[in-house]
């Protein structure tokens, strides 16, 4: 069977970690969570904790090694919800082989948001968020540039080949998710 596994996509503070929680708890999606993972990673390692501080992308060799260890634990059938991965096009590339390999494909889903409403997201939310040490003007500033030159390459290529959806970010949290579901026809 080919699986389709979905790809949020979103800048910081967009909500795509909520709203793909929300999207595999209620359709019994698994879930991985690529920041989560390397902040996990951070606490041991303190070169990846520097990398993740200043906002820049850890290599992709250890990406990959989560994504493989996450689809190896997984059924044929299962569908992955990744969250904050890929982020570059060469990490795209290294997942569109690593789902080819096993008969798998994949949809991106953008979550859309003003940098303002980000800015406003981040730093007012910022004291509530345990383990980020990169909610600060500076961070932000500099992950917003990242999603930017990075990941927002993602979704434009994903946009080319037909396998993306955009959403709007700004609305309430159940909005946002309706519209995802209606938009994969869930």
């Amino acid at each position: 069977m080919n699986c389709i596994d979905l790809i949020f996509i979103g800048p910081p503070g967009s909500g795509k970690g909520t709203q793909a929680k929300m999207l595999a708890s209620s359709q019994d999606y698994a879930y991985l969570e690529m920041g989560e993972e390397l902040r996990k990673l951070a606490e041991t390692d303190e070169q990846i904790r520097k990398m993740i501080t200043e906002g820049v992308l850890v290599p992709h060799e250890i990406t990959y090694q989560i994504v493989h260890k996450k689809l190896d634990g997984l059924s044929d059938n299962q569908i992955l919800v990744f969250d904050g991965f890929p982020r570059s096009l060469d990490q795209l590339a290294e997942l569109k082989k690593i789902e080819k390999d096993r008969g798998r494909t994949f949809q991106g889903l953008l979550i859309e948001v003003s940098d303002e409403e980000v800015i406003s997201r981040l730093t007012r939310g910022a004291e509530d968020r345990q383990g980020r040490t990169d909610d600060n003007m500076e961070g932000i500033t500099k992950r917003l540039e990242v999603f930017r030159s990075e990941a927002m390459l993602v979704a434009k290529q994903l946009e080319k080949q037909g396998l993306l959806i955009a959403v709007n970010g700004e609305q309430a949290r159940e909005e946002v998710q309706n519209e995802i579901c209606k938009k994969l026809g869930i």
